[in-house]
């Protein structure tokens, strides 16, 4: 999280709200996705923060099949060749979300610029 700030003012805009809902875990020796999740964690008990954000822990199968239904942009950003599949983003575009993600998993294989616009 670089500019904290600048999401506080994102988060608490009364004429666009925003709810953000962080969800994810770390491999247990992955310690920079370990400080990460502990730095979103601190951020999202600060009081003006806490009405706009949750972090949902021990992301799973089950929990990505409830988010996959609601979300409105799906944000995966993995390092690139360390993601297993990203296949929850697939599952976001069935349920008429948008999938906002690194060209990595499947995403890299079903990207074609020509039907992106480029």
């Amino acid at each position: 999280m670089y500019d904290q700030e600048r999401l506080l003012r994102l988060l608490n805009n009364s004429e666009r709200p925003v709810q953000l809902i962080v969800a994810g875990k770390a491999h247990p020796a992955d310690q920079g996705a370990q400080a990460l999740i502990q730095a979103w964690i601190r951020f999202i008990r600060r009081p003006e923060v806490r009405p706009h954000a949750i972090f949902l822990s021990d992301y799973d199968m089950l929990l990505a099949e409830h988010l996959v239904q609601g979300v409105d942009v799906w944000l995966n950003t993995p390092r690139r060749l360390w993601e297993a599949s990203g296949t929850s983003g697939m599952k976001v575009l069935v349920n008429g979300g948008l999938n906002l993600s690194e060209l990595d998993g499947w995403w890299a294989e079903a990207y074609a610029p020509k039907w992106a616009g480029h």
